[in-house]
């Protein structure tokens, strides 16, 4: 879960889809989630932008099946022998596609979860900064690995 916690409200949701499922997580992208923002300011215009393009390069790379969000902040596994050994090379956001696709390759079970939300203008991501660079790095390397 993310630290500002914006998806709580659907953990219980998310638990209980577990007993079903091997992973479930949150799908900001997916059928009846809803963007709640009425009028979205530049920073978060981009940040969209930004999230479709890179969502749809992993979506097309990897074949999640997670219409490109692969950074929805709330998500929940079930644990067994080989993920505790598996090494995962993500220091930064892209865990998450390391985790997806690894659950993709076992064919296990996935649920995606449809959410209300809001693009947050409180983000350690900045538009302009060049720490993106090491980001942007790090998503190749996932990406090139897989």
């Amino acid at each position: 879960m993310d630290c500002d916690l914006p998806y709580f409200e659907y953990l219980d949701e998310v638990i209980e889809n577990l007993k079903n499922y091997d992973l479930v997580t949150i799908n900001r992208k997916i059928k009846n989630s809803k963007n709640l923002d009425k009028d979205k300011n530049f920073y978060q215009v981009i940040r969209l932008n930004m999230s479709n393009l890179f969502g749809y390069l992993t979506e097309l790379s990897l074949n999640l099946k997670v219409k490109g969000d692969t950074q929805a902040g709330l998500k929940a596994f079930k644990l067994d022998k080989e993920i505790l050994r598996k090494k995962f090379i993500s220091k930064y956001y892209f865990f998450d596609i390391e985790l997806i696709h690894f659950f993709r390759k076992k064919n296990a079970k996935i649920k995606l979860i449809p959410v209300k939300f809001k693009i947050s203008n409180n983000s350690n991501i900045k538009i302009f900064s060049i720490k993106n660079f090491s980001y942007i790095y790090e998503l190749f390397k996932v990406l090139f690995k897989y």
